[in-house]
């Protein structure tokens, strides 16, 4: 699927990525296996969204599948910033991962990456509802307008400001590119089984010499 441009408050890209089903099954064994790392034993909190970094306690056999998937991640951001922002050239993205195992009742309140230029989260694994196949457990990805008004009132009066949320269905395969100021949650996540998610954190390194 080509990459949308969602014209909101705020420009988000979604795209579909075509990563063959091994690479994303390899995806979730490694977020696992990066969990075990990163946290005690039965602590099942989410990662702190803004420290951690998780790149270099990455598995080294699914290193390859990471590359790949970072450089799927690092086309389409450039694709992304070429259409919502009409850069003229392509400059070298730095990154930082972190990646997030939701289970049932997990949540993300609202948050933004002021320190990044840009974000992606990619879905390489949802585990299907048995009652339901194609549903995504809720865990919406919603993105709040930051402007005074849609910030200040958004928690308090939900059905009156419909229009200061843009909601996401995560899917397996989606992936989701904003502006590191963007406003955004995610809604709990009813279960049952995992989603996974890893979480790109970009700078663009905007110097003479990196201009294609």
């Amino acid at each position: 699927m080509a990459e949308t441009i969602v014209a909101w408050p705020t420009l988000i890209g979604v795209e579909r990525l075509a990563l063959p089903s091994a690479m994303n099954a390899n995806l979730r064994t490694a977020a696992l296996e990066v969990e075990q790392r990163a946290r005690p034993p039965g602590d099942h909190r989410h990662f702190s969204n803004t420290v951690d970094n998780h790149t270099d306690i990455f598995p080294e056999r699914f290193r390859g599948d990471l590359d790949t998937l970072w450089g799927q991640v690092a086309q389409a951001a450039q694709l992304y910033l070429q259409h919502a922002f009409r850069l003229p050239v392509s400059y070298p993205l730095s990154w930082s991962l972190c990646i997030l195992v939701a289970r049932p009742g997990d949540r993300l309140p609202a948050h933004s990456h002021p320190q990044r230029d840009l974000f992606a989260a990619y879905y390489p694994h949802i585990d299907p509802p048995a009652d339901d196949p194609t549903g995504m457990h809720g865990g919406e990805l919603r993105f709040i307008d930051n402007r005074g008004w849609g910030r200040k009132w958004v928690n308090r009066n939900p059905s009156l400001f419909d229009s200061a949320y843009l909601s996401l269905r995560p899917e397996p395969g989606m992936l989701v590119i904003a502006p590191g100021y963007a406003l955004h949650e995610t809604n709990p996540f009813s279960g049952p089984g995992l989603r996974v998610t890893y979480g790109f954190f970009m700078n663009v390194l905007m110097t003479k010499e990196y201009a294609a």
